[in-house]
C-alpha cells in the first residue's frame, strides 16, 4: 500500500503479523491523536479495511486514513 501524505495507514495481514498501524513522522501530535482514533474505529470493525492483496512479502488489506 502507497498513499502520499496520509497520517495513519491501517494494515491486516493474513499471517501471524496481525494488524499494524503505520504513522507518519511529519504529523502534528493533534493529526495523529484524531488519526489513531479513527484507526481504533476501523480496528474494532475490520471490513472497512478493503479488499485482501497478494503481494511477494504476503496477503493484506489496508486503509489509509487522513485529516
Amino acid at each position: 500500500m502507497y498513499v502520499d501524505d496520509a497520517t495513519v495507514e491501517v494494515l491486516q495481514y493474513d499471517d501471524g503479523r496481525g494488524i499494524q498501524i503505520r504513522i507518519c513522522s511529519t504529523a502534528t501530535p493533534e493529526q495523529l491523536l484524531h488519526g489513531l482514533e479513527a484507526a481504533e474505529d476501523v480496528v474494532d470493525e475490520p471490513t472497512r479495511l478493503g479488499d485482501w492483496k497478494n503481494t511477494a512479502v504476503g496477503r493484506w488489506r489496508g486503509l489509509s486514513l487522513r485529516t
